[in-house]
């Protein structure tokens, strides 16, 4: 019975050791993943209108085979107005509207571009387009 006990100590004891970590890890993994997929629209947008010579939206990317993933969570801005973009748009900014990430992560660890849009301080990036 002693023994039973013990075990259960030592794992209990691992088991506190590793959850925190394994929390960060997936907070981080998660903000990794909201930069590439940041990233991956924005370039996604630029060769759509070096081909296209207009502005997609991400539906639009995403049916004409420029961008895959789960992308539900993005939305694309004019940087100027802070509006729907139209074809007379010249600055864009691609938002994460998705679940709160660890931003200073993302800048410091992933990619520098990215920067706080809005109010609730979301992960964004601009695209300039012309």
């Amino acid at each position: 019975m002693i023994e039973l006990i013990i075990v259960m100590a030592i794992i209990s004891t691992l088991l506190s050791i590793v959850t925190p970590t394994a929390v960060n890890a997936l907070k981080r993994a998660k903000a990794t993943q909201v930069a590439f997929n940041l990233r991956n629209i924005s370039t996604a947008l630029q060769i759509y209108y070096l081909v296209n010579d207009s502005i997609a939206d991400i539906q639009t990317l995403k049916n004409s085979g420029y961008l895959s993933g789960n992308t539900a969570d993005y939305s694309i801005y004019d940087f100027t107005t802070g509006t729907e973009p139209t074809n007379d748009s010249t600055t864009l900014v691609v938002v994460y509207e998705g679940n709160s990430v660890d931003l200073n992560y993302i800048r410091d660890k992933v990619w520098d571009a990215v920067f706080e849009y809005g109010d609730g301080g979301k992960p964004a990036v601009k695209v300039f387009i012309k």
